[in-house]
């Protein structure tokens, strides 16, 4: 029995005896093994290939090294060679390429192999591998330098054969071992059959498969030098998602190692592409200067510097300008359950974080309503504890879902009151604190210590905001089609923000309106200050361009990535907000007019007088923004006249030969030699050189220090030399570092005022906010709304002499409805007939050339629920939508599409329109449709706005008309809330005569004498006709709309046909 050694320490060992002279075979057994050499054989590409033989007690065996071509670099810096048993450490001579070679990494390759036959244990040590000669197309070919990577020398096998033959050695089957790497028991005389077969690690292995350990769950970049190399099933992974070439180098318990490699510096954009396919990545990095490794003889420290996952990105590039990027956590009981009857009723506490801005809440919510906060927010990624992996997994499909084990309460508020500086947290429940603790704790570990700006923890009451639930939002399309688009959605067709900020506040402002007319009215108040002056609109819009997204710039910096572009932005956008303060405090004075109280606690809070200063003293140092480069290090971005001791620096690296040229001439002068020249190589550095015949000239001048005589030159040196050459030596980098100096001195000053820079950049997003709301107004012919307190004494009248007056009853005024809207528009629907107008002017079939506008006003005790009916396609649904939207614009803050908009305010607004199933849930279209109707009438109070459309049409015609009938009467007598109930039953409409608060309407559609209708798009008053049911009065014109579809005549013949027949048996019975 023998073990196999290492051949690139055997063939450094062979080589070190065969200089010294010694006799191999008794340093051969020093391993425990035989041993017998042949010589070289030379490769076909002029590389020599050692081939030499190991015996032992059990057999021999032939082995080669591998080829130490130049192409590839490969080679051995130096082996060590440990020997217990006498306490030893033998070094041994280099085995190297005939070229220099280029190293890629300066880690140690080490390789640990035993006998166990002589108990000497031998430690490799120090291969070093080629660089990649072409970063750029690396990314396609092989990589060149894996640790795993032992490629042996193409040498024919005859050529082998014959050169054992020669040396009158047993034939034996050839090998490759790989360096070290582990060990291999041989115990056939012939054949080498092996019995077994045990890997040893080499400490890179050990390295990356110890952090692959802790980072499971992630892809890990592995920093090698210039690149970030995967392995195994992360080199698949990224290979198929990244198209970049996946190689195979080495093997792992008998395996290929798959590997794939991108450039350092290629990072950004590879980490978009991963991060968008749902990847979460680990990134490693060297934390040690190689070097200083080497010289320690070990291999270089890695660590994670960061986790990189959905919700914590902050960079520009992974994240769009005007959207939110929300990191979101979920708090449940303890002993929450499904199986608890009430468990949809039970609260939970939803937690989200933007790391690229600061914000931070948390709101505390029925579990049935779950789903709709988080479609609100629409995160990122969500945070749900592992004990609660079961309950909330399948419920969050459509979201980024990370496991996490939940800290301890102690943990998690401990936590909390350090970070925040907080004596107490009183305020806070304790699934409050557990939620928003699992949040900061994971911020924390992603971050790897380098926490951004966060502001404390805040509760959103849901009881101050207009409540959405999920099918109202996707319905209406708020902020995204039911495509999934945001173009064509309500947000799109309002955002006129000019910056990113101001685009993120406004739709997080549409997808939380306001619940308390105070508030509203405020925030009306400020775009009502600007919507007379579009001068004033223009000029805030100017200086607004100018002003860079300073909340992101700031998260960057206090996460030490931020760049020079980042320092700017900050400075640049406070001088502009001094310049926007000025201006709204100049305009007030012009126009004689005080600014609402909310709009000028907005203007206060635009720039401090210390900001200022700071900031010109940044702006003072830094280049021009398009002059300045993506990162820190790469230097060139400080003014010159900023720092004198820089400029130096900067001087010396970039005149280098100017200044050469400079003190040769000075020289020239001095001695009177003409030919006097100051030259360079890598010997002697820079040295002055003449002719021989002024050797004596120049040894009189004290300066002058002579140190090389040559048959016809002589050279000397000087100390003015030796400095200037220190100092080239070094400019490069020492401008560098003093670039770095001065950034960080900055950005320490500016991260000083973090907090109060944070509530500017928010103030410059509501200006932004107001403005482009006023804007919006003035182009399309929006009005201000009024949102009215709910008052349950005038909901619960029509007397006309009870109205309110400057927040009291008042008798001499008119009636007040609970919703009063005149000549209301559908935002969407008119945007785009005005687009399709404009873009086809002469196009007479384009979309209408004006929106037909419609009034819905309810009162209390006469109409508080419509029903409406109708032809298809005249417009029902759209008229549903155009008065739930108005009231969300409006309660956000927004004027509306409306001569007039007045109501009570509303608490809650639910839609049940459109049809759709739920397959993946195993939800029929009608199951879709009653679970969202049980939503309604579970949830729905006195205070809310309802709209139905064709409800029961998922059924049988009795069965649907059953539960139309039991839903309107439900809404009507027990919740009374403000309903739009669409239907084609129009036996409902004799419900009228029972539900005292119930009117009916129809959409108008005229039919001409060839039976063609005609749609108008108006609503209309609906009667009953005495006498006869309101079935046999009233018409869907389903078959004009299907002739109008296309239908063949046939067919709508045929249908007409039915019908008259159908109808004559019910008017019979």
């Amino acid at each position: 029995m023998m073990r196999r050694v290492g051949e690139a320490h055997l063939l450094t060992k062979i080589n070190q005896w065969k200089q010294l002279g010694c006799y191999m075979k008794n340093h051969a057994r020093e391993l425990g093994i035989g041993y017998y050499y042949s010589n070289s054989i030379v490769c076909s590409n002029n590389n020599s290939i050692h081939t030499f033989f190991i015996s032992g007690q059990q057999g021999t065996r032939q082995i080669r090294n591998y080829r130490t071509c130049n192409a590839n670099s490969y080679g051995v810096t130096k082996t060590k060679v440990i020997t217990p048993s006498k306490k030893k450490n033998i070094e041994t001579t280099h085995l190297l390429p005939s070229s220099s070679m280029q190293t890629h990494d300066d880690d140690q390759h080490v390789g640990i192999v035993h006998s166990t036959k002589s108990g000497v244990n031998t430690e490799d040590t120090n291969i070093t591998f080629g660089d990649r000669k072409n970063q750029e197309q690396t990314m396609q070919s092989e990589s060149k330098h894996s640790i795993f990577e032992k490629e042996p020398c193409v040498v024919s096998d005859q050529a082998i054969l014959n050169k054992k033959k020669s040396q009158n050695a047993p034939e034996e089957a050839t090998d490759d071992i790989y360096s070290g790497n582990y060990e291999e028991e041989i115990k056939s005389e012939d054949d080498s059959i092996r019995s077994s077969k045990k890997e040893k690690l080499t400490p890179m292995m050990s390295q990356y498969f110890k952090i692959k350990e802790k980072h499971s769950d992630y892809l890990l970049l592995f920093r090698m030098g210039d690149f970030y190399e995967m392995f195994f099933d992360d080199a698949v992974r990224a290979s198929q998602i990244l198209h970049i070439t996946l190689t195979k180098r080495g093997k792992h318990l008998g395996e290929d190692i798959p590997m794939a490699g991108i450039p350092h510096h290629a990072l950004d954009a590879y980490l978009q592409k991963l991060i968008k396919n749902g990847v979460v990545v680990a990134i490693c990095d060297q934390v040690e200067d190689p070097a200083e490794a080497k010289k320690n003889k070990k291999i270089v420290e890695r660590q994670i510097t960061r986790l990189v996952t959905p919700g914590t990105l902050v960079e520009d590039r992974f994240l769009e300008a005007s959207e939110n990027n929300y990191l979101a956590s979920i708090g449940l009981p303890e002993k929450f359950s499904l199986n608890d009857e009430g468990h949809k009723e039970q609260q939970v506490t939803l937690a989200w974080v933007e790391l690229s801005t600061g914000e931070f809440n948390y709101v505390n919510c029925a579990f049935g309503n779950l789903q709709s906060e988080l479609l609100r927010l629409s995160p990122s990624e969500i945070l749900v504890p592992k004990q609660f992996e079961g309950i909330l997994k399948n419920r969050l499909q459509d979201y980024h879902v990370t496991i996490r084990k939940q800290s301890s309460f102690h943990h998690c508020s401990d936590m909390i009151q350090k970070h925040f500086k907080l004596d107490n947290l009183s305020n806070y429940s304790g699934l409050d604190i557990l939620t928003c603790g699992l949040i900061l704790d994971y911020v924390k570990e992603t971050q790897k210590g380098q926490m951004p700006t966060l502001n404390i923890p805040g509760k959103f009451k849901m009881e101050l905001n207009l409540s959405i639930d999920l099918a109202t939002r996707k319905s209406l399309e708020l902020t995204r089609t039911l495509s999934g688009s945001r173009k064509g959605s309500l947000l799109s067709i309002i955002d006129k923000c000019v910056t990113a900020s101001g685009a993120r506040l406004l739709s997080y402002r549409l997808a939380s309106p306001l619940a308390v007319p105070s508030e509203i009215e405020d925030r009306l108040d400020c775009v009502e200050f600007m919507v007379d002056d579009l001068h004033l609109i223009q000029q805030i819009r100017d200086f607004l361009k100018n002003c860079y997204d300073m909340e992101r710039s700031i998260q960057r910096l206090s996460l030490s990535r931020g760049s020079p572009k980042d320092l700017y932005s900050v400075a640049a956008t406070i001088l502009q907000c001094k310049n926007l303060k000025e201006l709204l405090q100049n305009n007030q004075t012009k126009r004689a007019l005080q600014p609402p109280k909310l709009l000028q606690k907005t203007i206060e809070e635009l720039n401090t007088p210390e900001q200022l200063d700071i900031m010109e003293e940044v702006l003072s140092a830094l280049k021009e923004y398009d002059d300045l480069p993506n990162s820190v290090h790469e230097g060139g971005f400080i003014k010159l006249g900023y720092s004198k001791e820089l400029d130096e620096w900067i001087h010396l690296s970039q005149h280098s030969e100017s200044l050469i040229q400079d003190l040769q001439k000075q020289y020239r002068d001095m001695t009177g030699i003409s030919s006097l020249k100051i030259k360079n190589n890598n010997i002697m550095g820079y040295f002055i050189e003449c002719s021989a015949t002024y050797k004596e000239r120049l040894l009189q001048i004290k300066e002058f220090t002579h140190k090389q005589t040559m048959t016809n030159a002589v050279r000397f040196k000087t100390t003015r030399l030796e400095e200037l050459q220190e100092k080239l030596g070094k400019a490069q980098q020492e401008a560098i570092d003093m670039e770095l100096k001065i950034f960080f001195q900055l950005q320490k000053k500016v991260l000083a005022l973090a907090k109060s820079l944070l509530l500017s950049g928010q103030a410059v997003s509501s200006v932004d906010v107001y403005s482009s709301l006023a804007l919006l107004a003035r182009e399309r012919n929006y009005k201000r709304p009024r949102v009215l307190p709910f008052s349950e004494t005038l909901a619960s009248t029509n007397d006309p002499l009870n109205t309110i007056t400057n927040g009291s009853p008042s008798h001499h005024a008119l009636s007040i409805p609970m919703l009063h809207i005149e000549k209301g528009r559908h935002p969407i629907v008119e945007y785009a007939q005005q687009t399709s107008t404009a873009k086809n002017p002469s196009n007479k079939n384009a979309l209408g050339i004006t929106f037909v506008s419609n009034d819905c006003v309810m009162y209390n005790n006469e109409n508080r629920l419509m029903l409406l009916t109708g032809a298809n396609m005249a417009g029902k649904s759209t008229y549903l939508r155009q008065n739930a939207l108005i009231i969300i614009l409006a309660q956000m803050g927004s004027f509306v599409p409306a001569e007039k908009a007045e109501f009570m305010v509303v608490d809650k607004i639910f839609s049940r329109v459109g049809a759709s199933d739920n397959l993946a849930n195993d939800q029929s279209t009608f199951m879709v449709e009653m679970v969202e109707t049980a939503n309604i009438l579970n949830q729905a109070t006195n205070k809310s706005f309802v709209i139905m459309d064709e409800l029961g049409r998922g059924t049988s015609v009795l069965e649907g008309l059953s539960i139309a009938t039991a839903v309107v009467q439900h809404l009507h007598n027990k919740i009374q809330c403000r309903t739009l109930f669409a239907t084609h039953f129009h036996e409902l409409i004799e419900k009228a005569k029972e539900l005292k608060s119930m009117k009916p309407y129809k959409l108008e559609v005229k039919v001409n004498s060839r039976n063609e209708i005609e749609f108008t798009y108006r609503i209309v008053p609906d009667k009953i006709v005495d006498g006869q049911s309101a079935a046999s009065t009233h018409s869907s014109y389903a078959i004009q709309v299907a002739k109008l579809a296309g239908v063949p005549q046939v067919v709508t013949d045929e249908a007409e046909k039915i019908l008259n027949k159908l109808r004559a048996e019910r008017s019979t019975k």
